[in-house]
């Protein structure tokens, strides 16, 4: 089995002053329905990171959802961290809603604020033309240069890209929280870490 290194969001716990990493348990579900090996990455290894990737010897990652960047700097340098190993020995990699913001901040794009995107559905059109449930409230400024534009939304927002040369994809919506795991999403994922 491949194995597949998923980023973790952090949630901190006032009453315990605890910074925890979490991850849906539904991430692992999604990934071992699509034949992969999930394991999760801690945000604090900070400069040992490469380290800790080099030994688990990753053959995909996803960059998974939660938090706003900006909100941790520990998960941000970890994300960036993570996008420079993928680039450098050329592993696939799966953006999931914040997943996505950071492949374009890595690119150098930004985020703008939208409405209307948390916990309501949204109509694809594009490659991708489905109904997805979307959680963000920042969505990329534009499509970076060398990615190509899978889905927009409605309302003109960009759902999904992909690298035109790299295997890089990244969805603005959750595939682990659909009621059933979604045979395309699975499909999509096998694609792209094949």
């Amino acid at each position: 089995m491949k194995r597949v290194a998923i980023t973790q969001r952090i949630d901190y716990h006032k009453s315990r002053n605890e910074y925890r990493d979490a991850l849906d348990q539904r991430m692992h579900t999604l990934i071992l329905n699509a034949g992969y090996l999930p394991f999760p990455i801690p945000n604090s290894l900070g400069l040992k990171l490469p380290e800790w990737l080099a030994k688990l010897k990753p053959q995909a990652f996803v960059l998974s959802g939660g938090n706003d960047l900006g909100e941790f700097g520990i998960r941000d340098d970890s994300e960036l961290i993570i996008l420079k190993y993928a680039l450098t020995n050329h592993i696939p990699v799966l953006g999931i809603c914040r997943g996505m913001q950071m492949m374009a901040k890595f690119a150098g794009i930004g985020l703008k604020e939208v409405s209307h995107h948390v916990c309501e559905p949204h109509k694809l059109s594009g490659t991708i033309q489905e109904t997805v449930t979307c959680y963000h409230k920042f969505s990329i400024e534009r499509c970076p240069n060398n990615y190509s534009v899978l889905a927009i939304s409605e309302d003109g927002e960009i759902e999904a890209i992909k690298h035109n040369a790299l295997s890089w994809e990244s969805w603005m919506w959750h595939p682990e929280r659909d009621e059933y795991i979604n045979p395309t999403h699975i499909h999509r994922i096998r694609e792209l870490f094949s």
